[in-house]
């Protein structure tokens, strides 16, 4: 599987705020374990990171309570990034090259998956569908699921043109809709920042809960349950394989 050139380009824009050395970094993997350990509540065990990027999510499911983390992502140069990371913290986590379309693990070897960071918009729902069926696979009988994501239909019912100013060290990255596709489930974004200042737009997937959640029960996935972060359109959906 590979990420188109936009989705690639979106990911060198917001560099600085996946990379866990970062400032802002350090400040998700603070975020992320804290809503971890309130969805999860994890007492040890395994924990796959579907997306891992350059370790923030791993690192914050270390610290959130799992014992032993596995990242994987299809991007070569963030797993790289990853590693040379956990060498030089000591983070005891391994990261992995992988599809998360076909996993490369036995049935029930994980007590819990995370999707974090709001990785949906990259995926269809053909293979969102195929994507919760490996994930139910690999987790044991009592494993739970978490997805961490934007609910792109009610944010964009809200503020379809609203602009987002983010500010890092390097600058301000500035983010807005420019289209809004209904009928075939897709936004356009455009991206202004430092190292862009001439612009780029990227094609995103909508998605929302009463989504997630159908493809979640035809996977198998029971209990499913979704709260907002407070003050935001931030969703955290969980569900559980029960045994």
């Amino acid at each position: 599987m590979e990420l188109d050139a936009g989705i690639k380009r979106h990911y060198c824009f917001y560099d600085e705020i996946y990379d866990p050395a970062s400032k802002e970094g350090k400040r998700r993997i603070n975020l992320l374990a804290d809503l971890i350990e309130e969805y999860l509540e994890p007492d040890g065990g395994a924990a796959l990171d579907v997306g891992c990027g350059m370790g923030v999510s791993s690192a914050a499911l270390l610290a959130g309570g799992y014992e032993r983390v596995v990242g994987i992502d299809i991007q070569e140069d963030y797993i790289a990034k990853a590693r040379r990371f956990a060498q030089e913290s000591g983070l005891a986590a391994e990261f992995r090259l992988m599809d998360i379309r076909n996993l490369e693990f036995q049935d029930g070897v994980f007590d819990a998956v995370a999707m974090l960071s709001n990785p949906l918009p990259h995926w269809d729902m053909a293979e969102m569908e195929r994507i919760l069926s490996e994930c139910y696979r690999v987790l044991k009988p009592g494993g739970w699921i978490m997805i961490h994501y934007l609910d792109w239909v009610g944010l964009l019912y809200q503020g379809y043109k609203d602009v987002l100013v983010e500010e890092t060290d390097s600058g301000f990255l500035i983010s807005y809709h420019t289209e809004l596709n209904t009928l075939e489930g897709f936004a356009r974004r455009l991206y202004l920042g430092p190292s862009e200042p001439r612009g780029f737009q990227v094609k995103l997937r909508i998605w929302s809960p009463w989504l997630l959640h159908y493809l979640m029960e035809k996977a198998g996935f029971s209990s499913m349950e979704t709260e907002y972060v407070v003050g935001s359109k931030i969703a955290i959906t969980t569900g559980e394989k029960r045994g």
